[in-house]
């Protein structure tokens, strides 16, 4: 990556930084993960100090380096995996996925399977959706929201913790830009947990998707495997263009 790229990339990556360690405050993690969180929240500290200077920063880099004319994409939301952000958290031992989003409103949720039962563990982007979009609320939208997710999971005392975390922004047409953040942790033990865990695979999907109204995208599939090789669990992190019909995912199993 050239130089010029890094900077355009510093502040996305410092927000995804600021988003990760708050994250990690909020959910509780387990005494493992004391170091990782202290080192989480050092990191954002000195993102809320660099982030300005960054700013200038790829202000100047853009100057002298204007991007070039990307090729024409595919029409509809876009959504893609954060590399830079999915190395900061391994970087801080954090198991996580990382992704960003631009081009409409995003639901994102996991779909899950055990033995025939589902269940899916839904973000809070619809909430989002619905008071974004209030035109009593500092005006109408004018524009298509960008943001990311993150879907971290730990273990505490033996028990499996997911968060899905997100971040999202759009302007409106006072000027201002309407945003929420947060966490949607799943309680302890609130997840459908397979008999045995012998082994746990992660297969991703595809790294940038563009997706239309109506449609619904697998980014990665999680299994558990029990003792004779058969899939005891399947998790998939699913993502979805809502429309102002916003409607409750279900269980596609």
């Amino acid at each position: 990556m050239k130089t010029s790229s890094v900077v355009r990339a510093l502040p996305s990556i410092l927000r995804t930084v600021l988003l990760v360690a708050n994250l990690l405050l909020l959910c509780s993690c387990s005494s493992s993960q004391d170091e990782e969180l202290e080192k989480a929240t050092l990191e954002a500290e000195k993102a809320k100090t660099e982030l300005a200077r960054l700013q200038a920063e790829l202000a100047v880099a853009t100057a002298a380096n204007p991007p070039s004319v990307a090729s024409e994409k595919p029409a509809g939301l876009r959504a893609w995996r954060d590399t830079e952000a999915d190395e900061f958290c391994e970087w801080i031992g954090v198991d996580a996925n990382c992704y960003r989003f631009e081009g409409g409103w995003l639901d994102v949720y996991i779909d899950l399977e055990v033995a025939g039962e589902s269940q899916v563990f839904d973000s809070a982007a619809p909430l989002h959706h619905v008071s974004a979009t209030n035109p009593t609320i500092n005006g109408p939208v004018v524009g298509d929201p960008s943001g990311r997710f993150i879907w971290i999971r730990s273990t505490k005392n033996g028990e499996e913790g997911w968060t899905l975390g997100y971040q999202m922004s759009v302007e409106k047409e006072s000027g201002e830009s309407s945003g929420s953040s947060g966490p949607r942790a799943a309680p302890s033990g609130g997840l459908l947990t397979p008999a045995s865990n012998v082994k746990q695979t992660v297969e991703m999907g595809d790294a940038e998707v563009f997706l239309k109204e109506g449609e619904t995208v697998t980014l990665i599939t999680l299994k558990n495997f029990g003792e004779n090789g058969e899939v005891t669990r399947t998790a998939k992190l699913k993502c979805r263009v809502i429309t102002d019909e916003y409607t409750e995912p279900v269980s596609e199993f």
